[in-house]
């Protein structure tokens, strides 16, 4: 269930950053008016878009169609990017290439971006796709949600004013460590630890708009590509 004032008021919150740059003393006035307004910020507050089996979540619909040739994969700059941090969610983001698990050194790997199926990058690769991971399967479910707006989004959100120094009621590290740890508990049942989430968040200093970026960027994978993209 929605909770609409609190959703609206996120919204504004979202429109206000994304002019920053271009009006920022309209961004501050926004800011101001939510100042003691609510908003999305614990994950039982995230607007979902209710996936189902009438209406089916379209990366479901897309791998279980064959409209993506078979050569549906993670992408390679999301999966060494999480290699690169130890991010814990590359466990939900992606499975084990099978290559891996034969010789006994499990590992993930992704392909570059957007590569059609017909093209001659798919040489460098085993013809069985035995060496790429695939999606992982909590988003292959015809009923994984998506994600309109997380309260991880907002936490980001009130990490980058707060760096600007247009939010003042917590800290942007705070906002920007809250936000990580929200997505990261997002997946039920997924494997993610408290010490792993602790663990990443102790190599996630000193915080820059970058880093807020690319988390928010990361928390919304195979759930909002288009909030990806503007981010």
């Amino acid at each position: 269930v929605i909770k609409w004032k609190q959703f609206a008021n996120s919204l504004r919150l979202r429109l206000a950053m994304r002019i920053s740059n271009v009006a920022p003393a309209q961004t501050q006035q926004v800011l101001t008016e939510l100042l003691n307004q609510q908003l999305l910020l614990t994950n039982a507050d995230n607007a979902y878009f209710p996936y189902n089996g009438e209406i089916r979540n379209p990366l479901f619909d897309l791998i279980n169609s064959g409209q993506s040739g078979g050569r549906t994969y993670p992408s390679k700059y999301l999966i060494d990017l999480l290699k690169n941090t130890n991010d814990p969610r590359i466990s939900v983001f992606a499975q084990y290439t099978t290559e891996s698990l034969i010789i006994g050194f499990p590992d993930y790997e992704g392909v570059p971006n957007l590569v059609p199926s017909g093209s001659s990058i798919w040489n460098n690769y085993n013809s069985d796709a035995s060496d790429v991971s695939k999606i992982g399967t909590w988003f292959l479910r015809q009923d994984a949600p998506g994600v309109i707006m997380s309260a991880a989004e907002v936490n980001f959100l009130l990490a980058e004013a707060s760096l600007n120094g247009w939010w003042s009621l917590n800290s942007a590290q705070q906002y920007y460590f809250d936000g990580i740890s929200l997505s990261m508990n997002s997946y039920p049942n997924s494997s993610i630890t408290s010490s792993q989430i602790n663990n990443y968040l102790s190599t996630c200093v000193p915080i820059t708009l970058e880093g807020i970026i690319t988390q928010k960027y990361i928390s919304y994978a195979f759930q909002n590509g288009l909030e990806s993209y503007s981010e």
